[in-house]
């Protein structure tokens, strides 16, 4: 995949002036995207040291199980809902960096600008899946917490905190889809501009 956005910064900038992003709006734009880059990366802070700590209660749960012969009975619970806020608290985070999974072969035939287009619309489709999970996320976080359900395991954890991290995740997903559609279409638009100017 071709990267797109990482101009010099006196060119970006000349580019920005042109499309009009510059003034109030830009420098709220770019404190409060300052903000949501420092809130994901903390988030996947966080999810890294619950990968970390997951890994460790395995190991101990099989050194109890196999040389201790005391199964711990909490140990599965655990592990299940840590990889399940793992996922949600480090998504923004590795969607920001591009360290998802891609396949990009239709992508790679793609002019530099057919890509920048191509990635807009699949962002513009993120924003709006993550959005429909957003809502019925809520929902079913609601409907748990309002009928105290509590999970199967030997735990019997309450599911409304544990559910709550999939809306929350999925919110933090949306804004940054968005983000990556507005620097992608931009990116479409100068490319769009240099093929005009030749």
């Amino acid at each position: 995949m071709i990267e797109l956005r990482r101009m010099p910064s006196g060119l970006g900038m000349r580019w920005l002036n042109a499309l009009g992003g510059t003034g109030i709006s830009m420098k709220l734009l770019t404190k409060a995207g300052a903000i949501f880059d420092s809130i994901i990366a903390f988030l996947a802070r966080w999810a890294s040291t619950l990968f970390i700590a997951t890994m460790l209660i395995v190991c101990i749960e099989v050194f109890m199980r196999y040389f201790l012969n005391r199964p711990q009975t909490w140990v599965v619970e655990t592990t299940e809902f840590g990889l399940l806020f793992i996922a949600f608290l480090g998504a923004a985070y590795l969607l920001k960096q591009e360290w998802h999974v891609k396949i990009d072969m239709v992508l790679a035939r793609l002019s530099r600008r057919g890509q920048a287009l191509l990635n807009t619309i699949t962002s513009i489709l993120g924003v709006a899946i993550c959005l429909t999970f957003v809502v019925y996320g809520t929902q079913a976080t609601m409907m748990c917490f309002e009928i105290g359900r509590r999970t199967r395991g030997a735990m019997l954890t309450l599911q409304w905190p544990l559910i709550m991290i999939m809306p929350i995740g999925f919110f933090l997903l949306s804004i940054q889809f968005l983000r990556r559609a507005r620097s992608y279409f931009r990116d479409w638009r100068i490319l769009l501009n240099e093929e005009q100017r030749r």
